[in-house]
């Protein structure tokens, strides 16, 4: 049963290194886009 988990968990951390530059560009982009949104809310009022 650990070599299972222990298997699980490194095709889990191989999967994040994948995937976690596309992840990171999306995630950043929408808190620039917030940030910006916000701007022009608070400039309309």
């Amino acid at each position: 049963m650990q070599k299972h988990l222990i298997r699980l968990y490194q095709a889990y951390v191989s999967e994040w290194d994948a995937v976690e530059p596309y992840i990171s560009v999306d995630f950043l982009n929408q808190i620039n886009n917030q940030q910006t949104s916000d701007d022009c809310l608070v400039a309309v009022q």
